[in-house]
């Protein structure tokens, strides 16, 4: 939308001055282009992000989308995860009473926001009784606050709007489940925060998180609008303490793979790299072999 928009205009005057750049992709929608845009436009955008000397993307799904949407050589796009930063210790969710669901991210339609709110409208009562939702984010706070006072669920449901980085922290070490059933994803930061403080996650697959996530191994995987599913997983890990916290501990495991280390050494191997390009520029002193799929992709 807007934003590559505004980016792809930075792109087409670097590309004009023969800069070089780099690309670092969040996009969540496959469709990256308003659909009112005029076809000169998007050839326009597209020419100044293909002059970009390496597009950083987040999974393999996204690698596909842009290696076939810009038309480069498999070594200008860089498969790069979001980095995982885990805090040192977890909390001890094995004697916890009661089970806190945590939505973390925009509310609105594309996140699932208003499917994890049906889904705990339609648990039976005696499982409700449990439970408490909260739904930390800026978007249509409104639309769900309504919505949940609709479908009668209100007294356990808190919509807290924008948090910052200490109350994220918080919420996460609190709560014993994260629900982010999206539709369209980039490679969600809220996802990899709960996983990294231990928490069991009931997500879906878009956006490539199925790439480094397996259902009923290390997360809850349903279909994206699947009210049913979600709700079904719920009632899994309400009633079903130990079954909730192996999936939070294999979660951590998982994701402790990304290390923010590596992402950081790696994005100063491209920009070092980059720089190298530039007139008067010193090649790069640490720049390796690129690291595998694999390396980069833990197994499952």
């Amino acid at each position: 939308g807007g934003s590559l928009l505004r980016k792809g205009l930075v792109c087409v005057l670097l590309r004009s001055l023969h800069c070089q750049y780099a690309v670092h992709s969040h996009a969540a929608d496959p469709n990256l282009f308003p659909k009112r845009l005029p076809v000169w436009c998007k050839r326009l955008l597209l020419w100044g992000i293909s002059g970009t000397g390496r597009v950083i993307v987040l999974t393999q799904f996204w690698h596909d989308q842009f290696s076939s949407l810009l038309n480069l050589p498999a070594g200008r796009i860089l498969l790069l995860p979001n980095p995982a930063n885990l805090p040192k210790s977890i909390p001890d969710r094995s004697m916890t009473e009661g089970v806190k669901l945590l939505f973390l991210g925009r509310i609105g339609a594309r996140k699932g926001a208003f499917d994890v709110i049906r889904a705990l409208a339609t648990l039976p009562e005696v499982l409700q009784a449990r439970c408490h939702l909260t739904l930390a984010g800026d978007g249509d706070i409104d639309t769900a606050q309504m919505l949940a006072t609709q479908l009668g669920c209100s007294s356990r449901v808190t919509i807290s709007g924008w948090v910052g980085p200490a109350d994220v922290d918080r919420l996460l070490a609190e709560s014993d489940v994260l629900l982010l059933p999206s539709y369209a994803e980039g490679m969600a930061m809220a996802l990899v925060e709960a996983m990294s403080w231990g928490l069991a996650v009931v997500t879906t697959k878009a956006g490539g998180a199925g790439e480094f996530l397996q259902n009923g191994r290390n997360s809850l995987l349903v279909t994206p609008g699947d009210v049913l599913g979600i709700s079904d997983a719920l009632s899994e890990l309400v009633t079903n303490r130990d079954r909730r916290v192996q999936l939070g501990q294999a979660a951590r495991v998982t994701i402790s793979q990304f290390s923010i280390d590596h992402y950081v050494l790696k994005l100063a191997c491209v920009y070092e790299e980059l720089a190298g390009k530039l007139p008067g520029g010193k090649p790069s002193t640490f720049l390796g072999a690129e690291p595998s799929r694999e390396t980069l992709m833990p197994a499952v």
